[in-house]
């Protein structure tokens, strides 16, 4: 028998443990409908914006980039904290209620200094890509007839009466904030609160702020359960290619794709961290994506929207933009993760530098031009 000072003290922890887990649960509950993603609602939505697919087109040349973004978007019922049975059981029935979109989203992205919005492309510009680079299956096996390829650039069936509605497009307002790191974190924070927006990823935010970057936000005035949002065209200096994937990686586990175009040669050996593998598309249009992993743009049909926008960019963003020497490159990633509590890191940031030829050691004989003869 254990005495009566122990027993006392083991049900007064499991009373405390009881009310610690109501009130944990109570609290998920209540917040339950601020996002954790970096797509903000009204303050009291009680649904939560994710992100389902992402794509995005880099341009890059002399200092500067031009980023095209387009992204799929669904609004969802967040999900109940996990509770014991007995809890269950003597927890009233909440009613379920269906789910209606918000008055309005904000689309929060952080920038480098110096961001700049500009005209829109074409809203065909990744649809074009997409079917250029996945050939119908006649093309691929060589046959009489055929179909398209049975995916659409969604990941969805196109025989599937979902895909054969096309998603509701919406073009956020952008505003860029003029000031950089924490002056700008401050600004937005300010915004948010001012504005009556809710589930800014605060800590986040502010690892950009502390790199001394701004924040770009896009606003959607009565947006649908589920759409599509952008595609949106910013510009901004940097002397390499960069994506804040890790900001936006919070919006949901979600699949990735990613355009680049550009006349230097890419260093592509760190993008398998980022689950970044090249499009099979790209090794189907010539030979040099075959070896090479990229084609040049000069040497092939370039689809007509991808052809507008380069000539949109060489007249306003990159006026230096060369015709005759620049590459694209592809990239997919599937099912990038959401960073929780039981994942360690989230996604890093997407930043592609130019490929640098290895110095020659010091000491190493120079290697030899000639023919070999044998003896």
């Amino acid at each position: 028998m254990f005495p009566l000072s122990i027993l006392l003290s083991k049900n007064s922890i499991r009373h405390v443990s009881r009310a610690v887990a109501r009130a944990v649960t109570a609290l998920a509950l209540c917040v339950g409908g601020v996002a954790t993603a970096q797509i903000l609602t009204p303050q009291g939505y009680p649904g939560q914006c994710r992100l389902a697919h992402q794509e995005a087109l880099a341009i890059q040349h002399d200092g500067k980039q031009s980023l095209v973004l387009e992204a799929r978007y669904e609004f969802v019922t967040p999900q109940r904290p996990r509770t014991t049975q007995a809890y269950r059981a003597r927890a009233p029935r909440e009613p379920q209620v269906e789910l209606q979109p918000p008055d309005k989203l904000v689309w929060v992205l952080p920038v480098p200094p110096g961001c700049a919005s500009l005209d829109a492309p074409s809203d065909t510009l990744f649809e074009e890509l997409y079917d250029w680079l996945h050939p119908s299956i006649k093309a691929n096996y060589g046959l009489r007839t055929g179909r398209p390829t049975a995916f659409s650039r969604f990941g969805g069936s196109l025989f599937s009466p979902a895909a054969a509605a096309a998603p509701r497009g919406h073009a956020p307002a952008w505003m860029v904030f003029p000031t950089s790191g924490e002056a700008a974190l401050t600004s937005l924070v300010e915004w948010c609160s001012s504005n009556g927006m809710q589930g800014l990823d605060t800590e986040s935010a502010r690892d950009y702020a502390r790199r001394g970057w701004t924040f770009a936000i896009g606003t959607v005035e009565t947006p649908g359960l589920s759409g599509t949002l952008g595609p949106t065209h910013l510009v901004f200096p940097t002397p390499e290619i960069v994506f804040p994937l890790r900001f936006q990686a919070r919006a949901g586990t979600q699949d990735f794709t990613f355009y680049a175009v550009t006349a230097k040669d890419l260093s592509t050996r760190g993008l398998y961290t980022l689950r970044l593998s090249p499009l099979r598309g790209i090794t189907r249009l010539s030979r040099e994506g075959q070896s090479r992993g990229y084609v040049t743009l000069a040497s092939l049909a370039v689809p007509g929207a991808l052809q507008a926008h380069l000539d949109s960019v060489r007249s306003g963003g990159l006026p230096g933009l060369p015709a005759d020497s620049i590459r694209l490159y592809a990239w997919k990633a599937g099912s990038i993760p959401t960073p929780s509590r039981r994942t360690s890191t989230p996604a890093p940031d997407l930043v592609i530098p130019e490929k640098v030829a290895p110095a020659p050691r010091a000491g190493a004989a120079p290697r030899s031009t000639g023919t070999y003869r044998r003896r």
